[in-house]
């Protein structure tokens, strides 16, 4: 990204930190006409058409100078969660003893932005952490525990951890499938479909993307012998945070376009002979301005559910629920930074600029 480019998008992002406070405190329109009659002024700001972008990088610190971009400046926020959370969130990635971000400035010095050491995490719990965390003494075991950034608009650095694939709580469905496909593709023994003979869309409204509004949410599915429901269903899905209840297999689709101007989705089916079947239409709630998100999931019931932001993790409550029980995710706010950070700064020779020096 260029530098004015990054400029304008951390301006647009601070222009739209700074405006929503106010818009969110203020009262309706309605409440406000005894001010009005008052000949007092109110001043209705509107933040929904704004694009929160991210203004900077966030980089993993490594070894030396070894740094890893987890997340990149420029990039869209959007809602994370169905609290209409606005933020992002990286890639999985191995979880280091000593897990520091920083924030570039310019060209090879950077700020530390969080950090995060799970022992001494752990010492505040009181519990031992095992092996999964990290490598074994002949370095032929790898940690096992992996580590998500988030970050949030307010740029407040979080960590979420887990053992393993991160599991995800589907409670109920917003429309079963399993009827549109009949009994040919169910399979009562195991509770689930053999098979999904018809790809799944949706309809939203028509956009650059979707110039009709239609998105294709889940392609047919229709398994060889021997072939695991894994390969179409990557992820897992809990009813609750129940630890003894077994899992579902599922997957998780791509933004959805946005709704149309009522609020609605329309779901349907398309046959491999371009036959299209009406399933279902869902009206959503809360904003829909340009950073609300909507995703689905299908689980191998047949269950589709939509979703404001990502679907929620089967939650840990702290580091000793991540080691107990593979798949949960413990969400925990990073340490501060406290200092600039300089490739070149040679402790014997001179002071860092910590940033607090003149």
């Amino acid at each position: 990204m260029k530098d004015e480019d990054a400029e304008d998008a951390k301006e647009a992002s601070v222009g739209a930190c700074w405006a929503e406070p106010f818009r969110d405190r203020a009262v309706r329109l309605e409440d406000a006409r005894d001010g009005l009659d008052r000949e007092r002024t109110r001043v209705m700001i509107d933040v929904d058409n704004l694009t929160y972008t991210l203004p900077c990088a966030f980089l993993l610190q490594r070894l030396g100078a070894d740094e890893l971009e987890l997340l990149s400046a420029g990039t869209p926020l959007a809602e994370i969660d169905d609290a209409g959370t606005i933020g992002i969130r990286s890639e999985w990635r191995g979880l280091t003893p000593d897990f520091q971000i920083n924030r570039p400035l310019s060209q090879g010095e950077s700020k530390q932005w969080g950090w995060f050491q799970f022992m001494r995490h752990a010492a505040r719990e009181g519990f031992q952490p095992n092996e999964i965390w990290t490598l074994s003494s002949d370095a032929a075991v790898v940690g096992k525990v992996r580590a998500q950034l988030e970050v949030n608009v307010s740029l407040t650095p979080f960590l979420h951890l887990c053992h393993h694939q991160p599991q995800y709580i589907v409670p109920a469905p917003t429309v079963s499938l399993s009827r549109h496909f009949g009994e040919r593709y169910w399979l009562e023994s195991r509770y689930r479909l053999m098979a999904i003979p018809a790809a799944v869309w949706v309809r939203g409204q028509a956009d650059k993307e979707h110039p009709e509004g239609e998105m294709e949410l889940f392609p047919a599915w229709l398994p060889g012998p021997g072939d695991a429901d894994t390969t179409f269903f990557p992820v897992f899905f809990r009813d609750s945070n129940d630890p003894y209840l077994e899992p579902r297999p599922g997957r998780i689709s791509e933004q959805l376009p946005r709704p149309t101007e009522n609020g609605e989705y329309q779901f349907f089916l398309r046959w491999p002979d371009g036959r299209k079947e009406f399933v279902h239409t869902e009206r959503v709630h809360g904003r829909r301005g340009p950073t609300a998100r909507f995703v689905a999931t299908l689980d191998a019931r047949g269950w589709l559910t939509i979703h404001r932001g990502d679907p929620p993790y089967w939650k840990a409550s702290s580091l000793e629920g991540v080691q107990e029980h593979a798949g949960a995710v413990f969400r925990v706010e990073m340490e501060p930074g406290v200092r600039h950070l300089k490739d070149s700064w040679d402790p014997y020779n001179e002071s860092p600029d910590d940033g607090l020096s003149p």
